[in-house]
């Protein structure tokens, strides 16, 4: 059985601090020690203090990256969903339906193997009622949908593809 090794999810770095800088390790570690916790306890289950330490420092350090718990979760949130909707990026209406679905569905499988927290942490907050990604998936994952969907349309137009409303396929 080949099982894919648990990797600490890839957050684009802050512009707060330089590249390599110390603050942005900093951050890096706090940000990939909440996914851990948020993914087992959640919001209202984890505590600061285990974050801080699941990420190797103090609890009034960690809280100099992230002003409150709910800030940290409100940011891994949305860091993760962006990234998991990073693999339709290149998305483009001369590619085949068939592949472009495939390729997805395939992505989608591998980064819940390769970051099970996170995948498991999406699943609550949505389950959940999307607490803390509300706000983002009405405006910006909206938006995502509308230019992303537009292909989709054009495949259906086409007849490359039945008919479906693209956010069912992008959720």
């Amino acid at each position: 059985m080949n099982i894919i090794p648990t990797k600490a999810l890839p957050f684009e770095p802050s512009s707060r601090y330089k590249a390599g800088s110390i603050g942005e390790k900093n951050q890096q570690k706090v940000l990939e020690a909440a996914v851990k916790v948020f993914s087992r306890k959640g919001l209202s289950g984890a505590r600061v203090e285990e974050i801080a330490k699941e990420a190797g420092m103090s609890k009034s350090n960690m809280l100099y990256y992230f002003k409150t718990k709910e800030e940290l979760y409100q940011v891994v949130i949305l860091r993760v969903l962006r990234h998991w909707l990073s693999t339709l990026s290149n998305l483009h209406s001369d590619d085949q339906p068939i592949d472009v679905i495939t390729t997805y569905i395939s992505k989608k499988i591998q980064m819940s193997q390769q970051y099970p927290e996170a995948s498991r942490l999406i699943a609550m907050e949505t389950m959940g009622g999307t607490p803390a990604s509300g706000d983002f998936l009405r405006t910006e994952l909206n938006a995502w949908i509308k230019v992303k969907g537009q292909v989709f349309l054009k495949w259906q137009n086409e007849g490359l593809m039945a008919p479906i409303e693209p956010a069912y396929v992008f959720l």
